[in-house]
């Protein structure tokens, strides 16, 4: 079921017998979780089988998005677009049909120690500002990690992308 967010919220999962909640779409659903309050958290949760996405926020500053187990969410997988002072951190995406992590029309962005696989970009920054992606382990994808401006996006241009310390790695599949 899609969760709609208010500012200031936190969802956070409580592991039992050393499992996460899991969010299943079924394959049925669109959005596993959608936020445009800012001071959003999610944490702790194993969000799968959406057909669009699987943790979106739209617009919302001061997010976090972290120990999160994304799989086959469709579009993007963990996806802050059009934020401010966001830090995706410490997740595993993976089987997503387009970005594992995809930061869109973001301004100081923190991405770090997240494994992404088996997608078809493992980490992407597009029309994006003061972008940290660091430590990284990006497998198994047919594009590793991304950093671009498209001309078509209401934000026109991207800068002070810094891409580093990363393990990128068997990328190219097709």
């Amino acid at each position: 079921f899609p969760v709609t967010i208010r500012s200031n919220i936190t969802l956070r999962g409580v592991a039992k017998a050393g499992r996460w909640p899991v969010l299943d779409g079924k394959s049925a659903l669109n959005d596993g979780i959608i936020a445009s309050g800012s001071g959003f958290t999610v944490e702790r949760l194993h969000i799968k089988n959406y057909k669009a996405n699987g943790v979106t926020t739209q617009a919302a500053d001061n997010v976090v998005m972290r120990h999160l187990i994304v799989e086959k969410t469709g579009i993007y997988g963990i996806y802050p677009t059009l934020g401010r002072n966001v830090v995706v951190e410490d997740n595993v995406t993976f089987g997503i049909a387009d970005a594992g992590i995809y930061i869109g029309m973001c301004q100081h962005t923190d991405v770090r120690r997240n494994e992404a696989y088996d997608n078809v970009a493992g980490i992407e920054a597009e029309n994006s500002h003061d972008v940290l992606i660091e430590n990284n382990y990006v497998y198994r994808n047919t594009s590793g990690i991304l950093a671009f401006t498209l001309p078509e996006l209401p934000k026109k241009s991207s800068g002070n992308i810094i891409i580093r310390n990363n393990l990128i790695a068997n990328n190219n599949i097709m």
